[in-house]
This record gives C-alpha cells, structure tokens and sequence, in this order.
C-alpha cells in the first residue's frame, strides 16, 4: 500500500467518526412504571393528571422520561405479574425524580 492510499484512508475514516460517535449517544430518559387495577378508561383522568404533573416538572413524555403503562383491568391478583413484567422490561438506571426548583 502506498503511503497516500493510506492517508486516505485514514483521513475516510476520521471523517466518519463524528457520525459514529453520534449513533452510540447515550439517553438520559427517566423510565417509570404505572401500575393500576383498573381499566384503562376508568384510570384517564387519573393519567391526564399524572402526566399534567410530569409536565410541570418539567418531563415530557418520549423526550425525557419514558412511562410504561400496565393495567389489571379489575383482578388485583395481576398486579404481581405485571409489576414482574414492567420492572423487568424497564432498562434505564433508577434515579430519583425530585421537585426541580
């Protein structure tokens, strides 16, 4: 390989690093479980409100926090299994969600 074959290819693929860098960028979005024994017509209020209240704090849904929503839909025997479910398909590190000043 000749010396200028080489440079260029080096200098091809320092081009392409910012590009690569940018795929592997990390998320920092907030995953939260919401649990309920009801429906989930019989919760929409109750939703509408908690997601108001994100939204004061300053999350929005899909941009920086994540909520799972799961519903038992009248069997509180299937609170278990979905509390099962929804913590083993939430990925992203605990952290402590607190008031912002």
């Amino acid at each position: 390989m000749r010396r200028r074959d080489f440079i260029r290819a080096i200098a091809g693929l320092a081009s392409l690093w910012p590009l690569v860098a940018r795929g592997q960028r990390a998320t920092n979005k907030i995953s939260v479980g919401f649990l309920s024994v009801n429906i989930p017509s019989a919760m929409k209020a109750r939703i509408e409100a908690f997601q108001q209240g994100l939204r004061e704090l300053g999350y929005v849904e899909g941009q920086n926090i994540l909520v799972e929503y799961r519903f038992a839909e009248g069997n509180p025997d299937r609170l278990r299994t979905l509390a099962g479910e929804t913590s083993s398909s939430l990925r992203a590190p605990q952290r402590r969600v607190s008031r912002r000043k």
